[in-house]
């Protein structure tokens, strides 16, 4: 059986050369021939006869019109990460273009978005933007699912435009860098006397030397 890496596509294939300013312009770029030569040569080896009875085996026909035009402003890098999600996800039926388009974006289905629930995704944490927690809280499950589904599609909608996911936070973070500032004679002295009080534990001042040496228990003996 051949190994499903055959099937990625490779730098030389459907990974274009770098973006021209055209590409990166307001207006979309359809996509060329010669990646939807490409694209349906890749869709045909995963899918077989599953895609070519839905889309005909024709790059250039009408179907792959509209595919081009449906994956417009993607790049090439996009487009192989849509191809890879599709042997990824190991679904046995082609996806539609919406579908597709979704996965060269990166955006996760709804069930993997609801599980993440640390906002590790960029997608999630972009959905929580279009939520109110306070209504979602407070609501019941069944309505709770209803109002994280309505936030996802909205941010879908988003992403599907040509919008960006937020940064991560945590690259923030990693790059602050706190300076350790230490602590005066007096605030020690007032944090020693807190914990002090807390232990029930007197401190003398002019306690011996020698006994500092002595446990608690044989004071206590004592």
């Amino acid at each position: 059986m051949e190994h499903v890496a055959s099937h990625l596509p490779t730098k030389s294939s459907i990974l274009s050369k770098p973006e021209s300013r055209a590409e990166t312009s307001s207006t979309p770029r359809l996509q060329s021939q010669s990646a939807m030569n490409q694209l349906w040569k890749h869709m045909a080896q995963i899918y077989g006869y599953k895609w070519t009875s839905a889309y005909t085996a024709n790059p250039a026909g009408a179907a792959a019109a509209t595919w081009s035009k449906g994956l417009s402003g993607l790049s090439g890098r996009q487009l192989a990460d849509g191809l890879a999600a599709c042997i990824a996800t190991a679904e046995p039926w082609p996806p539609t273009l919406p579908q597709f388009r979704m996965m060269c974006l990166g955006i996760p289905p709804f069930d993997a978005v609801r599980a993440d629930a640390g906002q590790q995704d960029g997608f999630t944490r972009l959905m929580w933007q279009y939520l109110d927690g306070h209504c979602y809280r407070l609501a019941s499950a069944e309505k709770a699912d209803k109002l994280l589904l309505a936030a996802y599609n909205r941010a879908k909608e988003f992403v599907m435009r040509g919008g960006e996911l937020p940064a991560a936070p945590v690259a923030e973070i990693e790059h602050q860098v706190r300076q350790a500032v230490p602590a005066t004679r007096e605030q020690v002295a007032k944090h020693m006397d807190v914990i002090a009080r807390e232990l029930n534990v007197a401190i003398a001042a002019d306690e011996p030397a020698a006994d500092a040496d002595e446990t608690p228990e044989v004071r206590h003996a004592a």
